[in-house]
Formats: structure tokens, sequence, C-alpha cells
């Protein structure tokens, strides 16, 4: 979003044109059940301090940092993000849609396997799920 700021000391009006760009990564990042990301935006044409605001923090690791690590929620999950310059009042938005993935097959896939230690002939069986 481009800002008007104002200009001092001038004979004349001017207005200074100045544009917050926001690059995501991804606009849509895929997630699987139980895993966790960090969102890293590339934010340009900040002069003063930033300040940050992820809508909604469901599933964010804070909602006003730059980079969050993001978690599933069970659902998809569609953020915005605002980046206002606290020096001139300039913002700039993207937004960025997470995708949850859950676990797409309940089924448990025994293992077998002999701990050190068993004598031999003797078999221990372990289990394995679904983290897809």
């Amino acid at each position: 979003t481009a800002c008007k700021l104002p200009a001092t000391n001038l004979t004349g009006q001017l207005s200074v044109l100045t544009t917050i760009g926001i690059t995501m990564p991804d606009n849509t990042i895929s997630l699987e059940d139980g895993k966790t990301i960090t969102i890293t935006p590339t934010v340009t044409g900040v002069s003063g301090t930033p300040k940050y605001l992820w809508e909604p923090s469901s599933g964010l690791s804070c909602s006003d940092c730059l980079t969050p690590k993001a978690s599933t929620t069970g659902k998809d999950e569609d953020y915005s993000f605002t980046v206002t310059d606290m020096s001139t009042g300039c913002t700039g938005q993207d937004s960025l849609k997470v995708l949850f993935l859950a676990c797409r097959f309940n089924f448990v896939i025994p293992r077998l396997y002999c701990p050190a230690g068993l004598r031999r002939g003797k078999i221990q069986l372990g289990k394995h799920h679904c983290h897809l």
C-alpha cells in the first residue's frame, strides 16, 4: 500500500510515495498433522520500527512477530499479515493459506525386532502409527 508522507520546508506541496512490500515464501503451505513450520515473509520499504500483526492467531507461536511457527489446528487456516511502519504510519498487507493435511490412513503396521540382551529365539513386537 502506498502512503503519502508529509514534506516540510518546501515552497510547494510535495508528497513522497513509499510502499511496504511483503513477499510470502508461498501463498499456500501444506502442513501435516502434528508438524510445525516457520513462516518467513520478506518485508521491504520499512524505514522505522515495524509492527507486525498476524490474524487470526490460532495455530501460530506469536501474532506480533515477523516469523511465527505455524502448527496444525485441525482445519485449513487463512492468515492475514499486516506490517505497519511506526514512524510513517504506512502499512502493507499480504495473506497466506495453511492447508491442514490429516493422516489419511488409520492403521498400525507391526514391526518385528529383537532388542539387545534378549536370548536367541525371543522376538518382541513393536508398532508404528501413521503420521502422513
